[in-house]
């Protein structure tokens, strides 16, 4: 499920039961490469909060939260 203005680049796998905040940015490409050129996964039961942006090429395991305004590169 997923809440106004989020994005989600070409690339980005999850598991079950998504749940995306407002203004979550998922697979944002880091510097030097193209949007879609790094994998990017989720597990189940994953909660990303508002105003989070997690980049390209992270590998996030089952039952993950993060609070408001995370970035994780």
């Amino acid at each position: 499920m997923a809440e106004q203005q989020t994005i989600i680049h070409p690339n980005v796998r999850h598991g079950t039961h998504l749940t995306l905040g407002s203004f979550v940015i998922l697979g944002e490409p880091p510097r030097g490469t193209q949007s879609g050129e790094l994998a990017t996964f989720l597990g189940d039961h994953a909660l990303i909060r508002s105003h989070t942006v997690i980049y390209a090429g992270n590998r996030i395991g089952h039952h993950f939260q993060t609070g408001h305004g995370v970035m994780i590169r």
